[in-house]
């Protein structure tokens, strides 16, 4: 894999420690600006949410041939990311009986 031949295991860890923290930062702040209060995302203690970390490795090992094409890039991210969230999250809906995060009412939720 391009990711591994290319980065050290630490250079790996500090991109997966800088993904989750840049998720947790992006949407505690959408979601405090959105109601008005200031929400915690994530369920860790402390400001990590993994999956935006597993997300932003996935799409740049997989699709580092084709970052030139941005087109491209952007459409395999979006799918590739949206099956990872839906496998993820009914996963942890199976393991922990709770949903983490619910799109009901939104336009295109899938099982709901």
């Amino acid at each position: 894999m391009i990711l591994f031949e290319q980065h050290s295991l630490y250079e790996i860890m500090y991109h997966f420690i800088f993904y989750s923290f840049l998720g947790w930062v992006v949407e505690s702040s959408f979601k405090s600006l959105l109601y008005g209060k200031v929400i915690n995302s994530g369920f860790l203690r402390g400001p990590f949410i993994p999956i935006y970390a597993i997300g932003a490795l996935t799409v740049y090992t997989l699709f580092y041939p084709i970052r030139e094409n941005t087109a491209m890039l952007f459409i395999l991210g979006v799918i590739s990311m949206s099956i990872l969230e839906y496998l993820v999250g009914f996963i942890m809906e199976k393991t922990f009986n709770t949903r983490w995060w619910d799109y009901t009412g939104n336009f295109m939720n899938i099982r709901r």
